[in-house]
């Protein structure tokens, strides 16, 4: 979770306290009131308010929900890419798969030229495997 620098430089000291301690606690935010947060870094709940307008917020509660939105969104994203994986792995495994594999490999076998081409980084890897192709080629 980001906050934006325009709104962070007009903190005062107090306020700047509240951010830091929300800044390297988000998870534990989620468990705290206002009057526990301002408890723990020792400044008043108006502080704690006052922190949460100028960060944007209407208030402690509507700071609360965007951290936990925040944490969400990022269990979302991490189980696309966990599922992503799973499913190219599942994929690469598949008879399917293999089958063309072979396949191509076959063509390529039996061919008496081919070209490899690439752009940007697949260039360099079109450039590698061209090099490995040549080994195997007299």
């Amino acid at each position: 979770m980001r906050f934006a620098y325009s709104q962070v430089e007009n903190l005062n000291e107090a306020e700047m306290c509240v951010y830091n301690y929300v800044v390297k606690n988000l998870k534990h935010i989620l468990n705290l009131s206002v009057r526990e947060l301002a408890d723990e870094v020792h400044v008043s709940t108006a502080t704690v308010m006052r922190f949460c307008k100028k960060m944007g917020y209407s208030g402690f509660s509507e700071l609360k929900y965007k951290i936990k939105e925040f944490y969400e969104q990022q269990d979302q994203e991490d189980n696309y890419e966990i599922n992503d994986i799973e499913g190219f792995v599942e994929h690469i495994k598949s008879n399917d798969y293999l089958d063309r594999l072979k396949k191509a490999a076959d063509l390529i076998k039996g061919a008496d030229s081919f070209q490899i081409l690439g752009l940007g980084v697949c260039r360099d890897i079109a450039k590698y495997t061209a090099r490995r192709f040549l080994k195997w080629y007299p």
